[in-house]
This record gives C-alpha cells, sequence and structure tokens, in this order.
C-alpha cells in the first residue's frame, strides 16, 4: 500500500539467520576480550537466534521532501528470555559510511575482531534482552545515505521498535 503514518515499521522482509547458544555467545564475547577465559569474559545465560528484516520507514531527504524509506536490521530473539524485559533498540556506532558497512551484512556466529559493537548485542541477547539493531538510514536497497542527518537517521531509530512488534 502506499505509505503514510500508519505503515511504519512494516515488515517486508525477514529471514532467520544465525542461532548461537549461550556456550557461542560466551566464546565470542571471550574472542573479543582478547583471548580471556569464557569464565571471566561472558557470563551469557541464553542463546539467541538472529534475523535479518525489512522494514518501511520515512526518509527525509537534503531537499526536505519527505519519502519512504527501506531499513534493514538484525533482531536478536533470546532463546531464554527476561521476563517483562523491554525491547532493546541499539543504535550503533559509526563502523563505516558505505553500504558495504551496514551491520546487518555481518554475520554474529563468525569470528569478528574489527567490529566494535557485536560485544554489545552478545551480552545483550545473551542476558535476555530482545534486541533490535538497525543499520544507518540509507545503508539498504541502493538508497542515498542519511549519515549525520539526524532527523533521517531518528526516523530509522524510532520505527525500529515497529518493525520489531510486527
Amino acid at each position: 500500500p502506499a505509505m503514510d503514518d500508519t505503515h511504519r515499521g512494516d515488515v517486508f522482509r525477514c529471514a532467520t539467520t544465525e542461532s548461537l547458544s549461550a556456550y557461542k555467545v560466551n566464546e565470542q564475547i571471550a574472542a573479543y576480550n582478547n583471548g580471556y577465559p569464557i569464565a571471566e569474559a561472558g557470563h551469557a545465560t541464553s542463546g539467541f537466534w538472529t534475523f535479518r528484516v525489512a522494514y518501511r520507514s520515512e526518509r527525509n531527504t537534503v531537499s526536505a521532501a519527505r519519502a519512504e524509506g527501506d531499513m534493514a536490521a538484525y533482531l536478536l530473539i533470546p532463546d531464554h528470555p527476561l521476563a517483562g524485559a523491554p525491547l532493546v533498540v541499539f543504535a550503533h556506532g559509526s563502523v563505516g559510511i558505505a553500504a558495504t558497512c551496514a551491520p546487518s551484512l555481518l554475520d554474529l556466529s563468525a569470528p569478528q575482531v574489527d567490529q566494535d559493537y557485536p560485544p554489545a548485542l552478545y551480552r545483550l541477547a545473551g542476558a535476555g534482552y530482545t534486541v533490535i539493531a538497525p543499520d544507518f538510514a540509507g545503508f539498504s536497497y541502493d538508497q542515498p545515505p542519511g549519515y549525520f542527518i539526524a532527523e533521517d537517521e531518528a526516523h530509522a531509530i524510532l520505527d525500529a521498535p515497529r518493525a520489531a512488534a510486527n
């Protein structure tokens, strides 16, 4: 349907990707902690599934025209969710400003030593929180990037909880 505010966060694609056991989550945390033993580095009590989701959002372009934008995100669902825990929306730090740097393209089950945000995802989901981590606006689907355009970035972040609920 035509884009309007009622369709922000509508998911149009969802794919199951990695599944990590609590042991594997702790192993990944230990790897990021320069090889500290798992007992000292990680205390994950839950494994998690990851999904790559694509959802509809609003883009603010340089010309100030409102337009639809398609966003991508990681959704991490713990095996043992914390009862009553809120959804965590993880707005990652700057890991690159090109579409090839989009965090949703990473494989969280593979060794990653040059990225700064996966350890936070491991710890949050490993503790039982459901987490959605959207890419920067425009890092998907051949759209112009919205890097450093605060309002553009805000739409991707604000529509992420709607996508997680959908």
